[in-house]
This record gives C-alpha cells, sequence and structure tokens, in this order.
C-alpha cells in the first residue's frame, strides 16, 4: 500500500452578477414581507446582515442547487461591493496601490441559504479584488445525488478556487488552491482539476494539473479572465478529504 503523507491546506477567511443599488423607495420598504418573493426576503437580509447603507450599489446573485441530501432547493448567494472597495481605499490614500492588486479586501460576500430549514447562514466574507465578483459552479464531490459549490475569486493576477461543503443547514470551506497565476508576467501559470474516487473516504479526490491555455490574456488586473484549458500537464498537487477534521489534505510524495 502506497504510503500517504499529508499536510493539511489551509485558507483564509476576511471576516454577480446584476448590478443593483441599494435604494429602497418609501414605498418598497412598506411592501409587507408575505409579499416579497424568496429571493427579495434574501435581499433584505442580506442587507441587514452587512448593514449596507442605502446609498450603496453593490451587485447580488442567486445561485440555486440541491446542495445537501435534503432533497430541497439551497442556494448560494454572492455579494459585490465594488464601489465601497474603491471608495475606502481612496479614504485613506492609497489607491494608487490597492489598484495594482484590484483593490484587494473583504468586499466580496457569500452567504449559503438551506431551502429545507429556511436559514440564512452569517456572511462568509472572502478576501479578494473588488473588481471581479465571486464566480460559482458546481461539481459532484460528496455525493452523486447533490452538487458542491467552487468559488473562484481574484487576487492581482492569481485565480483562486474555494470548496465549499454543506451537511444541513451548514456549510463550510473544505479546500483551496490556485486556478491560475502570474497572468499580468511573461510566465502565466495555468492549472486543471479533475475529481477522481476518493482513496480515503467516499468523497472524491480534487486532482490539480498543471495546464496550457488558449485565451487571451488580460493586460491590465481590472480585466477579467477565464481560462481556456487546452492541455493537461503532470500532476501539481493530489488532494485527499479527511472526514473527521472536514477538510482536505495534500498527498506528499
Amino acid at each position: 500500500m502506497q504510503k500517504l503523507s499529508y499536510y493539511l491546506f489551509g485558507f483564509i477567511l476576511l471576516a454577480a452578477c446584476s448590478e443593483t443599488p441599494n435604494q429602497e423607495t418609501d414605498s418598497t420598504k412598506q411592501i409587507p414581507e408575505a409579499s416579497l418573493t424568496l429571493e427579495e426576503r434574501l435581499t433584505r437580509k442580506v442587507e441587514a446582515k452587512l448593514r449596507l447603507p442605502a446609498s450603496e450599489k453593490y451587485s447580488i446573485e442567486f445561485y440555486w442547487n440541491q446542495l445537501n441530501a435534503d432533497q430541497v432547493e439551497d442556494a448560494i448567494i454572492t455579494v459585490n461591493r465594488r464601489e465601497y472597495g474603491i471608495n475606502l481605499s481612496l479614504q485613506k490614500g492609497n489607491s494608487g496601490n490597492a489598484g495594482k492588486t484590484g483593490f484587494v479586501g473583504p468586499f466580496n460576500t457569500l452567504f449559503y441559504y438551506d431551502g429545507q430549514s429556511e436559514r440564512l447562514s452569517a456572511p462568509m466574507n472572502i478576501g479578494s479584488s473588488a473588481l471581479h465578483p465571486l464566480k460559482v459552479r458546481f461539481a459532484n464531490l460528496q455525493s452523486p445525488n447533490f452538487q458542491d459549490a467552487l468559488i473562484d475569486y481574484r487576487i492581482g493576477d492569481a485565480g483562486f478556487r474555494n470548496y465549499l461543503f454543506s451537511a444541513g443547514d451548514v456549510a463550510y470551506l473544505a479546500l483551496q488552491h490556485k486556478i491560475f497565476d502570474s497572468v499580468l508576467t511573461q510566465k502565466p501559470v495555468f492549472y486543471t482539476t479533475s475529481y477522481e474516487p476518493g482513496r480515503i473516504s467516499d468523497i472524491r479526490d480534487v486532482i490539480v494539473y498543471k495546464a496550457e491555455n488558449s485565451a487571451e490574456l488580460p493586460e491590465t488586473v481590472q480585466q477579467d479572465f477565464e481560462p481556456k484549458i487546452t492541455a493537461r500537464g503532470d500532476v501539481f498537487y493530489h488532494f485527499f478529504y479527511r472526514p473527521r477534521s472536514k477538510k482536505y489534505a495534500i498527498e506528499l510524495k
């Protein structure tokens, strides 16, 4: 049997997208909650949890999917506070340096909404560029019967992916890794992933490979970038899930 040694992979929490100005009229505020749609009610709760001022413009997006085993649709909700992030840097007098990295800070937030319990999580702030809203996609990692959320975000000229797992009405981050790096330099780096049967649990392993990209590279940190992977190289990381810690660990060779 191949000996596995591992290192727990860490990640840091620092605390899409239709533009939605947070400007409620008096008539809107007076609408009874029972008359609002579910997304409108959740939007009110999000604004309250983030204590957003009525004058702030922000973007919010709902991603609906079945995210646990209860067979009830759940949601990932993302909020981007681009305007706030830029204005805060201007107020602090460091807009020049902050602009070079894309105004990085706690300006992208996600929430997990559990459909069965109707519970909205506390805000989960992801330290990332205010210029780029979170991107959400889904994959079957815990089970073929429901989906897990993959959250992509930018820091400077690098891209990262967080894996959000849920159990009932609780969501937690299980893994983070880079998806590209140094795309504003002469030596950009790209990665791609595959999800294979788990070696030590029923949850699928995450294999990260070096890769080649055919998409046009951005010229500034402000530009969005989505790699187009054309070839897969050698294995760069092999992550396996440890149920006791509810985290992925990395296989060391």
